[in-house]
């Protein structure tokens, strides 16, 4: 079987995936359109950005259905170009990390519902626990929500004020050990 995943490039946050016994256009719509449906892509307002849809050369991304029905959803599909293994570089690390951290470790799964399941579970954990390095050590949904940079702030107020409590902390030690001397 083939794993599917669309994945927002900002968070790293897995938006929508399937496990098909092959790719064609009708995988990738729908997997697309699930996406578009989960994220509400769909009622934001005329005009708003709208995100890319970035694939390979594969041929179920180039078929004419594939393009038109992304089109159709508001959406534009841009394909990443031949011979820049770079241009899909973050999809093929999330699906790197679910074989590595997931698929590789079962010997077999005992059907196609317990690996739904599990890759399912998987993904879940990567979404919301797992922390990512790209994104400075948050899990993706928290960066898809809540954005990198506010992130980043919370946690530069948060080291101010340990450096602070560590400060205050030394001073009143060092203020009852130079009394007990004297």
């Amino acid at each position: 079987m083939f794993c599917l995943v669309l994945l927002d490039w900002y968070s790293r946050k897995i938006l929508s995936w399937g496990l098909y016994h092959q790719i064609t256009q009708i995988q990738v719509v729908t997997v697309v359109t699930e996406a578009v449906a989960i994220e509400k892509i769909d009622l934001l307002p005329s005009g708003h950005l709208k995100p890319f849809v970035v694939a390979d050369h594969g041929s179920a991304n180039i078929a004419a259905y594939t393009k038109t029905n992304i089109e159709v959803q508001g959406l534009k599909l841009w394909l990443s170009g031949i011979g820049r293994p770079t241009g899909n570089a973050r999809t093929e690390r999330v699906i790197g990390t679910l074989k590595r951290e997931e698929i590789n470790l079962q010997e077999q799964y005992a059907d196609e519902t317990e690996a739904r399941d599990l890759i399912g579970k998987a993904i879940n954990d990567y979404n919301f626990n797992r922390p990512n390095q790209g994104n400075g050590g948050f899990a993706p949904n928290s960066v898809h929500h809540q954005g990198r940079y506010e992130l980043l702030k919370r946690r530069e107020r948060a080291r101010h004020k340990a450096q602070e409590l560590r400060r205050k902390h030394w001073e009143q030690a060092m203020t009852s050990s130079t009394e007990s001397l004297t």
